[in-house]
Order: C-alpha cells, then sequence, then structure tokens
C-alpha cells in the first residue's frame, strides 16, 4: 500500500476529523491538527498494510463470471442444464450411487459391526 494513497489519508482525516474540525470552529490551532494529522498518517498506513497483507491485494483483473440465463418458465432441467434425473447420485439408488436421504433405517452405516455396545452394562 502506498503511504499517500486516497484509503489512507482519507482514514487518517477519518482519525482526525474532531481535530480538524477543532481547528475549523478556531477552539484548537491549525498546527495542532496538522500535526496529528501527520502523526496519523504512518499509522494508518502502517494498519492498512498490516490489513492488505492478510487479506491480499485487490485483484483489479479478474473478470466477472458470465451470468447464467434462468430456466425457462416450467422447465424441469435447473440453472445448469441438469434435471435430477440426469445427475448421478440423485433418483433411484441404482448403478452404485450414494443412497438416498430417508432410506428405511437411518441408523445403519452398512459394514460396520455395531453388535458391540460400549455404553452398556455387562
Amino acid at each position: 500500500m502506498n503511504l499517500l494513497s486516497a484509503p489512507v489519508l482519507g482514514g487518517a482525516a477519518l482519525c482526525v476529523s474532531p481535530a480538524l474540525y477543532s481547528a475549523w470552529e478556531g477552539s484548537l490551532g491549525l498546527e495542532a491538527a496538522l500535526t496529528r494529522y501527520l502523526v496519523a498518517v504512518p499509522i494508518c498506513w502502517i494498519v492498512l498494510s498490516i490489513f492488505e497483507a492478510m487479506v491480499g491485494p485487490v485483484d483489479r483483473t479478474a473478470k466477472k463470471p458470465d451470468a447464467q440465463p434462468p430456466a425457462a418458465p416450467g422447465s424441469s432441467s435447473g440453472p445448469l442444464g441438469y434435471s435430477a434425473q440426469q445427475v448421478g447420485g440423485f433418483g433411484t439408488n441404482s448403478g452404485g450411487s450414494a443412497p438416498q436421504l430417508g432410506s428405511s433405517d437411518p441408523f445403519s452405516f452398512g459394514d460396520v459391526d455395531d453388535s458391540r455396545d460400549p455404553f452398556s452394562a455387562s
């Protein structure tokens, strides 16, 4: 981040805005208000530089993705042009797809041996 960039100078002005307003009214000397501003500029620069290092710089060259056209009313296909029957794992449980939600036994874990209960009193 540049020391003389708009976010740094604007952030410093925002931080010392009470002093700048007091200088405008005359209750604080202009020299004191400008000194506070000049102290706030490097502090804001350090804070914003640390923030930028944590978040990362803004990618100004990134393109916005093309918007998908909405599906026609009454069509069974989703926004990508697939219906639920065309995607594996949906519909019937055939062809090795994952079992459907709401199967007959929701606590069945397939080939797990659950004959020993560690919490039973024996």
